[in-house]
């Protein structure tokens, strides 16, 4: 699980409810679909720090520079990732924060697979600065409101068009979403 958009001073506050809820959800599965307990492994991707690496003989740093010592935080895993070039300047490494590994991943194995993510994102012809999951988290966010029946644009119009009958005071259901597809990830 890649979460962002995190404060430092809210990592406890995921910890005790997003987590204990994700945790509660898959009890509930177990009940109805025989065991359910998958390990978890949830790391939050900081992008706004004020950290900027370069090596020590000048320079710029290149993709895949992994900085997880010295700089990092004593109290768990943690560690900058430098996933793409910059396009001007100082290229800035979010900050990834382990909060939960119940599956023992060697830290190694979760920086390579954190950089690996960053070369899935297919709206981008190149290498991103974080993984795909948050960027597509991001888009599916942007979108959501879309998919309200109550939808109206930021001026207060309506979605339709008066032709196909937007005119009436409450906006058609322009995008009806089948019931069988509500619950399933999609890529926009």
């Amino acid at each position: 699980m890649y979460r962002d958009g995190v404060a430092h001073n809210m990592l406890s506050e995921i910890t005790d409810k997003e987590i204990a809820a994700m945790k509660r959800a898959f009890q509930k599965l177990g009940k109805t679909n025989g065991t359910y307990s998958p390990e978890l492994v949830y790391v939050i991707a900081q992008m706004r720090t004020k950290a900027r690496f370069m090596p020590e003989n000048g320079g710029k740093c290149e993709p895949g520079t992994v900085i997880d010592s010295d700089v990092t935080e004593a109290a768990r895993d943690n560690f900058y990732l430098v996933s793409a070039h910059a396009l001007k300047g100082t290229p800035r490494a979010p900050h990834y924060q382990i909060l939960l590994n119940e599956a023992d991943l060697p830290i190694k194995v979760l920086e390579r697979f954190t950089y690996d993510l960053c070369f899935f994102y297919a709206r981008a012809t190149k290498i991103v600065s974080r993984p795909a999951p948050v960027y597509w988290a991001h888009r599916a966010a942007f979108i959501a409101p879309y998919y309200d029946k109550n939808y109206k644009d930021a001026d207060g119009c309506e979605t339709s068009s008066v032709s196909s009958g937007g005119s009436s005071k409450r906006p058609r259901d322009i995008c009806h979403v089948l019931e069988n597809v509500r619950k399933r990830i999609y890529y926009a």
